[in-house]
């Protein structure tokens, strides 16, 4: 995933931004050191004579992904050693993340929908559009975050997604998506409630969770619903 800095550093903690400052001074004094270094000793360009490895090994390392090179500061180079390795590394990072998003999701899946648009082709700067389909809890959420437009239509294809997992039938372009509402929880994770016909929709279906994952870039906005 890739974040804009703005838009980042825009809702971050004061104090955790103030934190990041001082880093970002570290390592900027660090990289004009070693540039300035490498000026004075002319070093700035290095001209290599050979590849890290030995040339029966070329092919294998080029096509082993996991082949990594190691840096010999007796030669200041860095060099290919040993075998390609063949057994991929068991990567537990997120092992418990993904046990506890299982037990919140052991009920069976009863609908999915997935939903995307250019932001520019949400209307959120129409008043009426926004009213009728934003609650006001929504409204006062995606005005106040950097980039409204995208806010609102992550939420706007967030509820078509939503609609798509429920499984009714549609009232056609022009129907109100204001009684599903998506809004974060204390953690800043997106939630759906749903209110009036969607609420007995999704209650005939025995529908009584719907999981929802926005995502939006510069120019595009996207969403995934699980109804359950």
């Amino acid at each position: 995933m890739i974040i804009h800095p703005r838009y980042l550093f825009g809702a971050v903690e004061p104090s955790l931004y103030d934190s990041y400052k001082l880093r970002n001074r570290v390592r900027a004094l660090g990289s004009y050191k070693a540039m300035t270094e490498m000026m004075i000793k002319n070093q700035l360009v290095k001209i290599k004579e050979h590849p890290p490895y030995p040339p029966e090994l070329e092919r294998p390392v080029l096509l082993n992904s996991l082949s990594r090179t190691t840096y010999d500061p007796k030669t200041g180079e860095y060099s290919f050693k040993g075998k390609p390795p063949t057994d991929v590394p068991f990567d537990t990072a997120n092992a418990k993340a993904v046990a506890n998003a299982l037990s919140q999701t052991s009920e069976s899946p009863l609908g999915v929908g997935v939903d995307q648009e250019l932001i520019s082709s949400v209307p959120s700067y129409n008043p009426t559009f926004v009213e009728r389909n934003f609650t006001a809890d929504e409204i006062a959420y995606c005005r106040a975050q950097p980039s409204p437009p995208s806010s609102f239509a992550a939420r706007w294809v967030g509820k078509e997604a939503v609609f798509k997992s429920l499984g009714v039938k549609s009232k056609g372009a022009a129907a109100a998506m204001k009684e599903i509402e998506i809004l974060n929880d204390e953690t800043g994770a997106p939630t759906v409630r749903l209110h009036g016909e969607a609420k007995s929709k999704a209650d005939e279906k025995g529908i009584s969770k719907v999981l929802i994952s926005l995502s939006h870039s510069e120019t595009v906005a996207i969403a995934f619903a699980q109804a359950s």
